[in-house]
């Protein structure tokens, strides 16, 4: 009886050990302490607009991705790729798509899914323009 209840524990925490490294979409690293970055309208007026896209170098870990969702309602994604030897996503011409210029892995702006080979979405991070302020802040 002992005998089977040890195996039972040790098939339960192997099937722990394997279930956890399945599915995981924690692929961009973690920015200790946080942080923010505006993006003032007068240098990027395109956020002004619904489906405005905005792109910096600076901030998250690759950079970040600002879109003007429409209604008052903005969104920001990390640039770093969710594929393995990816490179920092890149804005199609389009504003609707972003890709990564190494492994061509697609992502859609208006939520951060993916569309062809990559399996886990963009990093996602809180934007705002409070009460018609003359900027959007990015908090991540």
């Amino acid at each position: 009886m002992q005998k089977r209840v040890w195996c039972v524990i040790l098939l339960l925490i192997a099937g722990f050990y394997v279930g956890c490294g399945k599915g995981s979409c924690n692929v961009v690293p973690a920015i200790g302490g946080g942080g923010g970055r505006s993006f003032l309208l007068g240098e990027y007026p395109q956020l002004r607009l619904a489906n405005g896209v905005a792109v910096s170098d600076e901030g998250g870990i690759a950079g970040l991705i600002v879109v003007n969702l429409g209604g008052g309602e903005y969104i920001a994604y990390d640039r770093y790729s969710t594929v393995q030897g990816g490179c920092p996503v890149e804005v199609e011409e389009s504003n609707l798509t972003a890709v990564d210029p190494c492994t061509k892995a697609k992502y859609i702006l208006m939520n951060g899914s993916p569309v062809d080979i990559a399996k886990c979405s963009l990093k996602p991070y809180f934007a705002a323009r409070p009460n018609g302020a003359d900027a959007v802040y990015v908090h991540y």
